[in-house]
Formats: C-alpha cells, structure tokens, sequence
C-alpha cells in the first residue's frame, strides 16, 4: 500500500498528534491483513516554503516502514511543475510516479 496522506489536515491546521495517529491507524489496518507499506511524506508549508515534517519519519521508525521522504516538497517548489498553489500539474505527477517506482524497486517489491 502507498500510503500519502496528511496534505489535507496540514492545510486545515488540524493537530499533528491527530494526524499521526491517523497514519498509524492505517498502517495497523494495512499490517493486520499482512500488506506492506510504503509511506510518503508531506511537506508543511510555513512562512520560509516548504519544510518536512518529522513527524513521517517518526511513524516510518516506530511503524518499521519504508519512507521515501522530501519528493512532493522537491516537486510542489518548483513552478513549471504545479497546476496550482498546492497541487502537481501532470508532468509533477509523472515525477511522483516515477520515485515511487524507484522507491518501490529499491524495496524489493518491483522486480525488473
């Protein structure tokens, strides 16, 4: 399973410890029916830009899950590859896309 959540609860301002547990819960869920996960951070948006939130790493080390870490902040800060303010236009899309392959594979789980 990928599992890229939070860029909602962080725009809306909703607590941290909400949205970790959030992502701790689906991992459970995922874990309990043995299906792996990979998770995916997303970057809080402060006044200085983009900047990553520990919290994802935090989940990955206690959850003993994959992480692929600061690729949707390397995509939403450069403007050629946004629709909007916050959302990848189909060539940043084709980038996620493609780390996700990349991070898939070095896991294991994609063979060639």
């Amino acid at each position: 399973m990928i599992l890229f959540f939070g860029g909602n609860d962080i725009m809306q301002g909703l607590p941290v410890e909400s949205l970790k547990t959030n992502l701790k819960t689906m991992i459970h869920m995922a874990k309990d029916k043995q299906i792996d996960v990979l998770l995916i951070s997303v970057p809080n948006l402060s006044l200085f830009g983009l900047s990553p939130l520990d919290l994802y790493e935090e989940v990955a080390d206690e959850e003993g899950v994959p992480l692929l870490s600061g690729m949707l902040a390397d995509i939403l800060e450069q403007p050629s590859l946004k629709s909007d303010q916050i959302h990848p236009n189909a060539l940043g899309y084709k980038i996620i896309g493609e780390k996700i392959y990349e991070k898939l594979k070095e896991e294991g789980w994609i063979k060639d």
